[in-house]
């Protein structure tokens, strides 16, 4: 009996080891002594839907992602960004996918809570799911880049 005890002892204490980080990355007390920025609209309502907005807390990233300018773009990039802003202003205004852009300037809080339509969040995911972008314009240096060694 003792023996079994001491190895039972042992494989939880081993479980206890393997799963400690996946619940401390993932699970409740994820967040626990760290900043969150509230980006949360109390009370806030979809004016597409109708429904009450749902939350959660996203990380935020800092800086400024890297956007093409229009005139690099090629006609077809140009007509599904043009494709993408109608949907999106029309379909699903409140999902808030591209949430968590935080600025250049660097803040303590390294996740916001912010606010969400639930269907506005699945129409964007199924429109987007229904026309994926076009492929990236690729130019001469980066092809260059692959080629020379």
């Amino acid at each position: 009996m003792k023996t079994q005890t001491r190895i039972l002892a042992i494989l939880l204490l081993f479980v206890g080891i393997i799963l400690a980080p996946i619940a401390l990355t993932y699970g409740p007390l994820a967040f626990r002594g760290t900043l969150v920025e509230d980006d949360t609209e109390p009370g806030g309502f979809c004016a597409v839907h109708h429904i009450p907005y749902a939350v959660e807390v996203i990380p935020v990233h800092y800086g400024y992602p890297i956007i093409p300018k229009r005139s690099e773009l090629t006609e077809t990039q140009r007509n599904w960004e043009e494709e993408e802003h109608a949907a999106w202003s029309s379909s699903f205004p409140y999902s808030h996918l591209a949430s968590g852009a935080g600025g250049c300037v660097v803040r303590p809080a390294k996740f916001a809570k912010v606010s969400y339509c639930p269907k506005c969040r699945i129409a964007d995911e199924e429109w987007h799911a229904k026309h994926l972008p076009p492929a990236k314009k690729q130019n001469r240096r980066h092809r260059l880049e692959g080629t020379i060694g």
